[in-house]
């Protein structure tokens, strides 16, 4: 079976510890059980911008997906990032307690 699992949650974890949430742990257990399954073609995706934060996990937790199995740019770009760290900022400035 064919499966494109998005980790952008497990992406933003890498600048924000706020992003360990529930979600993250689900993301991030299911992630570790579809590496693992063999009958499981796993394809990684990161719709949210963060990609630099996406390589940079997956090099922190030593996951080894094929690059024809990243469905990511393949490039970085300064411009996405910084507006990704605007948007973090942006969310922490209006955080309720």
């Amino acid at each position: 079976m064919k499966l494109i699992f998005d980790v952008s949650v497990l992406a933003w974890s890498v600048r924000n510890n706020k992003a360990k949430t529930g979600i993250f742990r689900v993301i991030e257990n299911l992630l570790k059980q579809f590496i693992h399954d063999p009958e499981i073609d796993l394809y990684l995706s990161s719709v949210h911008g963060n990609i630099c934060d996406f390589y940079k996990y997956l090099e922190i937790h030593n996951i080894k997906i094929e690059s024809d199995h990243l469905l990511v740019p393949q490039s970085y770009s300064e411009y996405k990032d910084r507006l990704f760290l605007f948007y973090l900022w942006f969310l922490d400035l209006f955080e309720f307690k």
